[in-house]
């Protein structure tokens, strides 16, 4: 099963991110799907933003968010570490 989600990309240094659709990839064995209720947009992504920390683009940002967990891969053993 293929899922969508909405995210805040930034396609290029000093562009403005815009909220767009993104599509994942099927779920692998250690992964786990998650539904994210808020995220915030830290320091460290502004400074990828604006190209003082040299990352590719395009990219997601704001990784530091509040959520739970929603599908979990075909081994959950892997994710124990993740799962407090």
């Amino acid at each position: 099963m293929i899922h969508g989600s909405l995210a805040i990309v930034a396609s290029a240094p000093n562009e403005p991110p815009v909220i767009n659709e993104v599509i994942l990839d099927e779920l692998r064995p250690d992964e786990a799907y998650i539904e994210v209720h808020a995220v915030g947009v830290c320091l460290a992504d502004l400074a990828v933003l604006h190209g003082h920390i040299p990352l590719p683009f395009p990219r997601v940002l704001g990784d530091e968010g509040e959520s739970q967990t929603y599908i979990r891969g075909r081994d959950p053993t892997l994710l124990t570490d993740l799962l407090i």
